[in-house]
């Protein structure tokens, strides 16, 4: 399964050319991180062994939700989203594919470190810590995948600038990204099998560091900035760490 990565990347950027959907790497990124695991674990398939199955069991779990979730939105466009569309302007074919898939690549790998560290070594987590990890990442998992159905069955009847300020919206202005920086902290936990692995915690951090200073948060915070009505929920609701409602 080694050639997994090389055949997402060729079907993806051939798409996003063909189409002019760059956008498909939206639908691409959590694939990167199955495609990635499952090359690693084809090398070590004898040192596999019970935590090793229920971590990538959490990656494909996560991928397949998410991919799932963003590809039914992808599927509703007609033309590629403005995101890319101003990201891309002026740029060539290469800087394109360096740009959107080469890049998104090496991010998705640098995330899944902890991953890849644990399969390579072979070495069991502590119980109590793997178990731990586990119950973190289904605590994010819960939470990113509740979030994005609150959101879309807001989206399908609501009017033009409204707000979703209900459910787990009431808590937190991003509460599916809070949902996903949890899920990578778990995974992080349930993979820590040495204390000279703590390095590897580079992977959480920097999910964590591209969701609230690059391409999550800031971004879609910048969309919202002339809705009148996202001005006041601002007011009332914190961007990204939860607190209970006050009403």
């Amino acid at each position: 399964m080694f050639f997994l990565p090389i055949l997402l990347l060729i079907t993806g950027s051939y798409y996003g050319f063909k189409k002019n959907r760059h956008d498909i790497a939206d639908v691409m990124w959590s694939l990167w991180f199955v495609a990635f695991t499952l090359s690693t674990a084809s090398l070590f398939l004898d040192q596999l062994g019970f935590q090793a199955m229920v971590i990538i069991g959490m990656i494909i779990l996560w991928a397949a939700r998410l991919s799932l979730h963003i590809g039914k939105r992808f599927g509703s466009k007609k033309s590629q989203d403005k995101r890319y569309v101003e990201l891309l302007k002026h740029t060539g074919s290469i800087t394109k594919f360096f740009k959107v898939y080469i890049l998104q690549a090496l991010l998705a790998y640098v995330v899944l470190t902890p991953v890849t560290v644990f399969l390579i070594s072979g070495v069991k987590t502590n119980g109590l810590l793997f178990w731990t990890g586990v119950f973190v990442f289904l605590a994010g998992f819960l939470i990113e995948a509740i979030s994005d159905r609150q959101l879309s069955k807001f989206l399908q009847s609501s009017k033009k600038d409204s707000v979703c300020d209900s459910g787990l919206w009431a808590w937190s202005r991003h509460p599916n990204y809070f949902g996903e920086v949890v899920l990578w902290h778990g995974i992080f936990l349930s993979t820590l099998n040495s204390v000279t692995n703590l390095w590897t915690i580079i992977g959480p951090l920097t999910i964590t560091f591209l969701i609230l200073k690059v391409s999550g948060v800031p971004m879609l915070e910048k969309t919202m900035q002339a809705n009148i009505k996202y001005a006041k929920y601002i007011e009332s609701t914190p961007m990204f760490w939860p607190k209970k409602p006050s009403k």
